[in-house]
């Protein structure tokens, strides 16, 4: 008895000790939820403005697109090759920047979940050789080669057509972008099991191995006065992870500088879920 009443004190002690800790632990944990509602309510509020800013570029630009199309078309009368340039500067640019804002809204629609992805039958090949076709004019102007190589027998699966495409086009007109005159880009797709793989290998500048880890943040591009040189603000490969993940697959890259680049995106045969 005399023992018991004098570990009761140490007792007390521990109890006090491990009462303390549980409120600790729990306020941490409440800092934690609350940050996170935070971050969420941030993030939401980020692609609402995304949303709202890209749908009242939209309006104006596609009215400076359509009167360029017609002045540099020339259907008010004729211009001279000085202001029909202009208005072909004019068109240029307006395309340009409404490309920047469909990827904006491309970017708020799939990370406010709005995008509906719609499994359909795809042929891999059949989609890769459209893509390389649409290339072929931007390839050609740059002195640039785009070639596919995909098995005879078609590569199949169950995915939704418009994401599959987009994803082979911003890697494609990405290589064709930063190749050099001279350059190949090749798309290649070969089945792997329970999923299909599509590489994009070009053998142009390449990309810093410091730089790899940065690659598919959004807004981010290299510090190189070549990627600088070639516009954009850094959305197509962010764009590109993002729509890769919705589809249930994988993206990674390897690359050299002065040597080439190559992305591999790995997709499953059927849609999550």
């Amino acid at each position: 008895m005399v023992r018991g009443a004098a570990d009761e004190p140490h007792r007390r002690r521990h109890l006090g000790r491990l009462i303390r800790l549980v409120i600790q632990r729990e306020r941490e944990a409440r800092r934690v939820a609350e940050a996170l509602v935070a971050a969420d309510e941030a993030n939401a509020a980020k692609t609402q403005f995304l949303a709202n800013v890209s749908h009242e570029l939209r309006t104006p630009l596609n009215a400076v697109i359509g009167f360029s199309e017609m002045l540099s078309a020339q259907i008010f009368g004729p211009l001279s090759d000085r202001y029909r340039g202009y208005a072909e500067d004019i068109l240029k640019s307006g395309r340009h920047l409404l490309s920047i804002v469909d990827q904006l809204l491309d970017m708020a629609s799939i990370e406010a979940r709005r995008e509906h992805l719609r499994p359909e039958p795809i042929v891999l090949g059949t989609i890769a050789d459209e893509v390389a076709h649409m290339m072929r004019p931007m390839a050609d102007q740059r002195g640039v080669t785009v070639v596919t190589d995909h098995p005879a027998e078609p590569i199949a699966l169950e995915s939704d057509t418009r994401c599959v495409r987009q994803i082979l086009i911003n890697l494609t007109s990405n290589a064709v972008r930063f190749s050099r005159a001279g350059g190949r880009v090749a798309l290649t797709c070969r089945r792997d099991g329970t999923h299909v793989t599509v590489t994009v290998e070009d053998n142009g500048q390449g990309i810093a191995a410091e730089d790899l880890p940065r690659i598919f943040d959004l807004f981010w591009q290299g510090e190189d006065a070549y990627a600088r040189r070639h516009g954009g603000i850094g959305l197509g490969l962010p764009l590109t992870k993002t729509l890769v993940t919705a589809l249930g697959g994988t993206i990674s890259v390897e690359s050299q500088v002065g040597v080439g680049s190559r992305f591999t995106v790995k997709l499953p045969d059927r849609l999550p879920g």
